[in-house]
């Protein structure tokens, strides 16, 4: 369940109801919150309790966090019937038992209650049968299938810990029950939930489950009033999940653990998909095989390149595209397709994306009024609100004028820690995933407002959108806590400027290997003044993980991960700190590529340990594209210098271990500001992994080291780190931070094909008032393999509000024949074609040649004949298949390139 409530009321669970649908579609409606009557002083736990030795994966108990509470799990309540789930995740190892810590208790005075004599060592004297079962997790992240369900009588041992305060109430007993079962469950994740069974009691006291507030993994507890109805309340309980370590819980297992990308309003008619998998299984996958849907139709099927490590986790980019740019909802969908693979996690995943032409939704989905603004003024605009999941004021506006600088301030009610965030619709197209539209965090209840130097904005009626929430919330969808409220900023064009329009929104063309192809762009003067353009090329190669614009993903907290100092960058409560206005560093003339995944310095980041890693990660596919050109000098943002700094590049390894030092320079680090560093040893680019980063000694001390961005992070590549010499690379943005280090790798040589084959006739332009001028781009194939290229046109000019205009550009190359047998032989019994159709080799009589999908499915099939044709199969892995009139049959699995 997405933004479940974790914060425990001391002794008093404070639960958020989510109305669950019955099977008449008739909504039930539930208690808003159940928790301690004021005016009882709150108790508190003394003690504590730890998980067994044969523990596998837990939500221990934490004496230390800040608050500690208990959820009610009694089937046989005298007022309702009430279950309590947990999720769990990552468990590698058969399930053979369960430990939960629980006591007895008034439902509604909270009053301490001994419901069974205890022994004289304090254990309780008698057995009392409990209710353990195991669910999956379903699409709605409620408990949805269960998969294992047994009652088990257990006495509770007594743990040395108490609940209440001695001084104001009783003090009760904490105990231990271990539930041992009598079958091992086989699950990596789902929902383990512990309950009172129905013993015909109706007991007013109930049986409760011991929490508290820093719980990572989301709980729920589902209440059913004996008058009737369902409803589902959030809400965690500490568990300990038990069994032998040593026991794997597959030998082949692979799990999809998130979308990466694309985000929610991704419009993109080549947007990438990226999906992070794990190997939870004994032996490593080598064949890693999967689907990719779109819309409930098979897009292609890929088999990962790269071996997945047992234990490890790997970040894929799937070679094939999906098109978001229809108007509408779009669902994709990632199906695990592993030969062999013995399915212990859900065998896919499903994300949508919304390309809509009006302005996207966005709202809170909880009516409690805890997180809202409460006024809003800026420029002459001056708005007293109320509580409301969503605010639609965009009647009330003000101007803006480039140059203008309008200062907002907000008040609201809120918590530490709580996020407030701005976002300006500059183009106009109703995402906010522009360059330049996320305005920033507001921090002290204030915020500058202005049009950025690198938006893209049009005059008149721009929508402002103010998102406070208890969640680093994205501008469109929904989120649980807090409220959405939209303004509208006027844009204003300045008297006598130049008004720059570009006929060419984007240039997709597909083309063979070795063809020429021309395309004239025409840029307009609108204004009345001159207009002066430059016109430059920014490439992306082949393989690039780069996916922006994505939402974030979901975080992921690692064990033993080290604790970011986020300046600026993230946090809305994080320790203010000017930053520095955005300077690029200036590129040497022999600099042919950058290697880079940030958009230009906004804040700094830190770790405060002695010895202290930041890098950039670069696949050795993508790398391959400029094979043979070196990395000649580095440019990094130094916030704070450290006591020794060096540029660190590594080689080749997983993508979450450092792999061995191919170069480690130290230099003379000068802070708040870009420092270049010439590498006295170049490195030569091949196809192998690339770490370019920092290494940086004597940070103890020292809160911000390096610069970042404002983000999207690319997960996993743009933002890694690590400290005290771990060989383990963490994502910043797992640990909190949502941004990309400012780390950058200067390629020199002669340029590859991959980042030469778009040309310009110019790169200047000076266009008179109310005049228009040609601009030719040529694309060039020669050289090129049949891969999807990238590359954007970049038109710089002195209008006041389109100072900056992309054009995405991409070149679909292809061969005339894209398809490769995966056998390790020279005669295969099916061989392609240079027309891509699939033909049996054989002499014998056929009784039909077919393609198989991965996972099974029949996709075409051809009776009596010996030729089929796949050239309407998109890129990806396949089976072909020959049946013989003899009744037998033989098959090849081939690749789709192109």
């Amino acid at each position: 369940m997405k933004n479940c409530l974790r914060t425990l009321v001391v002794m008093g669970l404070l639960m958020i109801p989510f109305t669950k649908t019955l099977a008449d579609d008739t909504p039930v409606a539930g208690v808003a919150k159940i928790q301690a009557s004021a005016d009882r002083k709150k108790a508190a736990i003394t003690g504590s309790f730890s998980c067994p030795d044969n523990t596998i994966l837990s939500e221990p108990y934490d004496a230390s966090a800040s608050q500690k509470g208990y959820i009610f799990s009694d089937q046989g309540g005298a007022n309702a019937k009430m279950r309590a789930y947990e999720s769990f995740s990552g468990c590698q190892n058969p399930i053979q038992g369960v430990q939960v810590y629980g006591a007895f208790m008034s439902y509604y005075e909270r009053e301490i209650y001994q419901r069974y004599a205890e022994d004289e060592n304090g254990d309780l004297a008698e057995a009392i049968t409990l209710e353990v079962a195991f669910w999956e997790i379903g699409s709605d992240g409620l408990p949805d299938t269960q998969v294992y369900k047994e009652e088990i009588e257990v006495k509770g041992v007594n743990t040395g810990a108490t609940w209440g305060e001695a001084a104001r109430e009783a003090v009760g007993s904490i105990y231990a029950f271990t539930l041992n079962l009598s079958e091992k469950v086989y699950m990596e994740n789902g929902y383990v939930s512990v309950t009172k069974a129905d013993d015909g009691e109706a007991s007013e006291y109930n049986f409760v489950l011991f929490s508290h507030s820093n719980i990572s993994s989301s709980g729920l507890c589902s209440y059913e009033p004996t008058s009737g109805g369902l409803t589902w309340y959030s809400g965690s309980f500490c568990y300990c999940l038990l069994g032998d370590s040593s026991e794997a819980l597959a030998e082949k297992g692979l799990k999809i653990n998130r979308f990466l990308s694309p985000g929610s309003t991704e419009n993109s008619p080549y947007a990438k998909v990226q999906v992070e998998l794990s190997n939870y299984g004994s032996t490593t996958i080598n064949d890693a095989t999967l689907e990719l849907w779109m819309d409930n139709e098979l897009v292609a099927t890929e088999m990962v390149d790269d071996p997945i490590y047992s234990g490890y986790s790997y970040k894929y980019t799937f070679n094939q595209r999906v098109d978001c740019s229809p108007i509408g909802t779009h669902t994709i969908m990632v199906k695990n397709v592993t030969p062999n693979d013995e399915m212990y996690t859900p065998e896919s995943i499903s994300t949508t994306t919304s390309n809509t032409e009006e302005i996207c939704t966005s709202a809170s989905t909880y009516t409690g009024q805890y997180i809202y603004i409460t006024s809003v003024e800026i420029g002459t605009i001056n708005n007293q609100t109320s509580y409301g999941n969503y605010g639609n004021y965009r009647g009330m506006k003000t101007e803006i004028a480039p140059g203008e600088t309008l200062t907002m301030t907000l008040d609201y009610v809120a918590n530490s820690g709580n996020y407030i965030k701005v976002w300006v619709d500059w183009n106009g197209n109703g995402l906010f995933d522009e360059e330049g539209e996320f305005i920033g965090y507001v921090s002290s209840g204030t915020i500058d407002v202005a049009i950025p130097e690198n938006a893209n904005a049009t005059p008149g009626d721009k929508v402002m959108r103010i998102i406070l929430s208890n969640t680093d919330a994205e501008p469109c969808g929904t989120y649980t806590f807090g409220e959405t409220e939209d303004y509208t900023l006027t844009v204003v064009r300045p008297d006598n400027t130049a008004a720059m329009a570009v006929d060419t929104e984007v240039i997709a063309e597909t083309l063979e290997a070795g063809a020429t192809e021309e395309k004239t762009i025409t840029i307009t003067n609108e204004g009345t003044a001159d207009l002066d353009a430059q016109i430059s090329i920014d490439y992306r190669l082949p393989y690039s993980p780069d996916t922006r614009s994505i939402a974030k993903a979901p975080a992921r907290t690692e064990l033993a991960a080290p604790k970011l100092l986020i300046n600026d960058a993230s946090l809305a409560a994080a320790p203010k700190k000017a930053a520095s206005k955005k300077v690029e560093p200036t590129a040497s003339d022999d600099t042919q590529y950058v290697l880079k995944y940030d958009n230009g310095q906004s804040g700094s980041v830190g770790i405060q340990d002695n010895y202290v890693d930041f890098a950039c990660y670069y696949p050795g596919d993508m790398l391959a594209n400029i094979a043979g050109m070196q990395i000649a000098s580095v440019d990094v943002y130094i916030a704070t210098a450290a006591t020794k700094s060096y540029v660190t590049i590594r080689g080749e390894s997983t993508q979450l271990t450092a792999g061995s030092v191919i170069v480690k320079q130290e230099f003379e680090a000068v802070a708040n500001s870009w420092n270049h560093i010439e590498l006295t040893q170049p490195v030569t680019i091949s196809n192998t992994d690339l770490w370019v980063g920092i290494s940086l000694e004597g940070c103890r001390n020292i809160s911000y080291q390096i610069g970042t961005d404002y983000g999207p992070a690319l997960v996993g590549f743009g933002d890694m780190v690590t400290y005290n010499n771990y060989n383990y690379w963490w994502s910043m943005a797992d640990l909190g931070t949502d941004s990309n280090l400012m780390i950058r790798a200067n390629v020199t040589g002669n340029r590859t094909n991959a980042i030469n084959w778009l040309t310009l006739d110019q790169a200047l332009a000076t266009v008179s008032a109310g005049d228009s001028q040609a601009v030719k781009a040529t694309i060039s194939t020669d050289g090129l393999s049949n891969e999807l290229y990238e590359a954007a046109i970049k038109v710089t000019s002195n209008d006041p509000l389109a100072s900056s205009v992309k054009i995405p550009v991409y070149v679909d190359v292809t061969a005339s024949s894209g398809i490769t047998v995966l056998e390790d032989t020279t005669t295969p019994a099916i061989f392609p074609d240079e027309n891509k159709n699939l033909n049996v080799r054989s002499d014998k009589e056929v009784s039909y040649i077919a393609v198989i999908s991965m996972g099974g499915s029949i996709l075409d099939i051809a009776y009596d004949s010996k030729s089929l044709s796949v050239s309407n199969l998109p890129r990806g892995v396949y089976v072909g298949k020959v049946l013989y009139k003899d009744s037998t049959s033989e098959t090849i699995t081939f690749m789709i390139k192109r």
